[in-house]
């Protein structure tokens, strides 16, 4: 453990591993290693390959761990017979998503109102998922069928919660045949049931026991889970609701952070390269030039030393010859590239132009091509 801290601190926080013949089981390691005393204080040691396609090279850094840097808050409950703001409210109303039975719904409404009581307190806004969905469909996108009860807004990130009544065991399949026969009053009771209980397609026990549950990315509600223990109420537990919101947000804040980083390295190699390919243009055009022109120049010393020759052997009497002297002479000054020599000038080149020197690289920016 100590080597493993010194060397991932010796490498600056980053270490890369060629394993081969290392009989090293490194997930195992950096598994103890997180459990253990060695472990910096809000930092976690993650595994990974950096190169997919070659799994003897690993990478092990460290990642801030925010569970070490945030407690968990005190939520105050809201009282019985307390007023309700909008959110509750619109959980008592919609009865196709309220995933709890009528005798606990007045307890659901006081957790997600305490819920967004807290959440202004601290500064966070809440709006009604359902509201936001609606507005989605309504513009042409989708959503999926269930939108939870409470959207938190967190800079980085929106976090959906939603509360559910925890079903008893026991509750027999919907079944609407008897003895063979359609039970038309048993379906017709079915329908009657809210959508919530209609799609289990099993009979919900009640319990009285309720959760709250989290939303992951896509607004699955199989996430993190705080339901009523022997021993604590959901209430008594909003404090860790909020308590993981709170690192939700903070690792959302530090993966854009990390991802600004790696666009803005990726937006300094690629100025560097188009920088450098510009260099390697301009060369390209500069050799291009002189060779044309030394093309140019050997011509005419070609034809130069040809006129000088027709001269040598004109003795006046030959008029073809005299053609051939006047034709040389022409074309001998029109070779001369000396005579009109000037500043070279390079027109700036264009992304096109430059893409051959880029290695493979955009010039339109580091995520075209």
């Amino acid at each position: 453990m100590v080597d493993l801290l010194h060397r991932v601190e010796t490498a600056g926080g980053r270490l890369d591993v060629d394993d081969r013949g290392d009989d090293i089981d490194y997930r195992k390691l950096v598994w103890r290693f997180n459990k253990s005393e060695y472990r910096p204080r809000g930092k976690e040691l993650q595994l990974s390959y950096p190169g997919w396609f070659d799994q003897n090279q690993l990478r092990l850094e460290y990642r801030d761990w925010f569970w070490d840097l945030v407690e968990a808050p005190e939520v105050q409950a809201v009282a019985s017979k307390s007023h309700l703001g909008p959110l509750a409210k619109a959980f008592l109303e919609s009865k196709g998503d309220q995933f709890v039975t009528k005798e606990s719904l007045p307890r659901a409404a006081r957790i997600i109102e305490s819920i967004v009581r807290h959440a202004a307190k601290v500064g966070i806004a809440t709006r009604d998922p359902r509201a936001v969905d609606e507005r989605t469909r309504r513009n042409g996108g989708t959503a999926r069928e269930w939108s939870g009860h409470i959207e938190l807004e967190l800079d980085e990130m929106v976090q959906r919660l939603q509360v559910r009544e925890l079903p008893g065991r026991g509750g027999d399949k919907f079944d609407y045949y008897q003895d063979g026969e359609f039970d038309r009053k048993r379906y017709d009771q079915v329908q009657r049931l809210p959508l919530w209980q209609r799609n289990r397609n099993y009979w919900f026990v009640p319990t009285g026991k309720l959760e709250v549950r989290a939303a992951r990315p896509g607004f699955s509600f199989d996430g993190r889970k705080w339901s009523d223990t022997k021993s604590l109420s959901t209430e008594d537990r909003l404090g860790e609701v909020f308590r993981f919101v709170e690192v939700s947000r903070l690792e959302a804040r530090a993966a854009r952070q990390r991802a600004d980083a790696i666009a803005e390295r990726k937006e300094r190699d690629r100025e560097a390269a188009m920088a450098q390919a510009r260099v390697l243009f301009r060369a390209a055009q500069e050799e291009a030039l002189l060779l044309e022109q030394a093309s140019v120049w050997r011509r005419h010393q070609e034809v130069r030393a040809f006129v000088d020759e027709l001269q040598r052997r004109d003795d006046g009497s030959d008029e073809a010859l005299q053609v051939w002297i006047a034709t040389g002479e022409r074309v001998a000054a029109r070779l001369d590239v000396f005579k009109a020599l000037s500043t070279p000038a390079f027109p700036a080149p264009s992304a096109e132009d430059i893409r051959p020197f880029l290695g493979g690289r955009s010039p339109k920016g580091p995520e075209r091509r």
